[in-house]
């Protein structure tokens, strides 16, 4: 296994004449969480497409459980799950349903998802009923099957763009305590978020993406990152 979950060296990426990122690099170690903070549009998002393989590679290498996403795409991916912000997910599925579905193509058989399911069920007790259509539930609900998905099929590495927008406050606390737990087995996280508190209690790595350059923190213990967040971003 390769020491690092997420090895990025020297990326760069442009939509037509805009550079978007510049001469990325970036490690996550297997049993780290990274956040990854910055203010609107400073790359977040096309950096995760890039990672998980939605956007073609320009400039530079990525690397995922030692596998490129230039030479071994299929391993790369299927190493990884990408949580989006917008979960907007096959809205004529039941949460039930999806949750199948989705531990199907990962390969889980039927028996293990419904021997797990009660219990990943347990960590957002406010969920509704996973009967209903997707469609028919809040943002936060989707949100929380999202989460649940991933849980379930325990991916080495795990991308989630603003995972805690719509959930409620006791859910946001379950979040964290679920993302500690994972990476006790060795898995690893990678969050763009704009919630500074919750990167400064749950992360052990911050970034600062500000104008395509990143900025890593890596003592966030004492680190202030409201006033490091007002440095580079002001």
């Amino acid at each position: 296994m390769s020491s690092q979950a997420l090895n990025i060296k020297n990326l760069s990426f442009s939509f037509g004449k805009n550079a978007v990122l510049k001469d990325i690099n970036l490690e996550i170690k297997h049993g780290e969480i990274f956040a990854l903070i910055g203010p609107n549009g400073a790359g977040k998002s096309t950096l995760f497409r890039l990672i998980s393989g939605l956007l073609p590679i320009q400039k530079g290498s990525i690397e995922v459980n030692g596998h490129s996403l230039s030479d071994s795409l299929s391993e790369a991916k299927a190493s990884q799950m990408l949580l989006t912000d917008d979960p907007n997910i096959y809205p004529y599925l039941t949460g039930k349903e999806f949750i199948h579905m989705h531990a199907s193509l990962r390969g889980i058989k039927e028996s293990k998802v419904s021997k797990e399911l009660p219990k990943l069920k347990k960590i957002f007790p406010t969920l509704a009923n996973l009967e209903e259509p997707i469609g028919e539930q809040s943002r936060g609900n989707k949100q929380k099957i999202q989460i649940i998905c991933a849980m379930l099929t325990k991916p080495k590495l795990l991308l989630s763009d603003e995972p805690i927008v719509g959930l409620d406050p006791s859910s946001v606390v379950t979040f964290g305590e679920t993302l500690e737990e994972f990476v006790k087995e060795k898995n690893s996280v990678l969050l763009a978020l704009h919630t500074l508190d919750f990167a400064q209690k749950y992360a052990h790595k911050v970034g600062i993406l500000i104008n395509g350059e990143l900025v890593i923190i890596k003592d966030i213990g004492k680190s202030d990152l409201y006033k490091l967040y007002q440095k580079y971003t002001s």
